[in-house]
């Protein structure tokens, strides 16, 4: 037995796991009493064990000691990181809310669409602008949507991140705002970056 656990030892010894002691004279406690101990608060009597005993004991208390500071500094680190990924998704929304919201007149302009009576029309668009609300009347399209980013992506035929890229180039962020800006003044009026 003693050299079975000898092999295994030298086995695990890349995981770091420690061997029991050789030839400890430990006796195998029984999970009544083991519990009973440790809700009273008590020890295994001193007296009774043996140096390597106590000295395993020692080390026991050691690895827990340095296995719960390990743990409560990772914890803690994660904590940090869930902040700091919590504060980059409230930006992130903030930016997409900010996007939605540049007016949609200027969002079509740049997407080379030409405003010919109340309708902006292109190649295979027919697109009516009302408010943040967009339709295009185009026959093959009979479609809707709300705001700047569906609308790059319907006119465009991106996806949601490639319309993201294309009106972050087009506005950058000074000019997204501005734009936004000037959409909640309530101007009528729409302006060409």
């Amino acid at each position: 037995m003693q050299q079975f656990q000898d092999s295994y030892h030298t086995a695990m010894s890349s995981l770091e796991l420690d061997r029991g002691l050789k030839g400890s004279r430990a006796q195998h406690e029984e999970i009544k009493d083991f519990y009973r101990i440790v809700e009273e608060g008590l020890d295994l009597d001193s007296n009774k064990l043996t140096p390597q005993q106590l000295q395993a004991k020692a080390a026991d208390r050691d690895r827990a000691t340095k296995r719960q500071s390990e743990i409560e500094l990772t914890a803690q680190q994660l904590m940090q990181e869930n902040e700091t990924l919590r504060t980059e998704n409230k930006r992130l929304k903030q930016t997409l809310n900010q996007l939605r919201d540049i007016p949609l007149h200027d969002v079509a302009w740049h997407l080379g669409l030409i405003k010919e009576k109340d309708k902006w029309k292109g190649e295979k668009h027919s697109i009516n602008i009302d408010s943040s609300k967009w339709y295009d009347f185009y026959p093959s399209q009979n479609k809707g949507g709300g705001g700047a980013i569906d609308l790059v992506m319907h006119v465009g035929d991106y996806s949601f991140k490639q319309a993201v890229a294309f009106l972050n180039d087009r506005f950058g962020e000074e000019k997204m705002l501005a734009a936004v800006t000037h959409h909640a003044r309530g101007s009528t009026r729409y302006c060409k970056f």
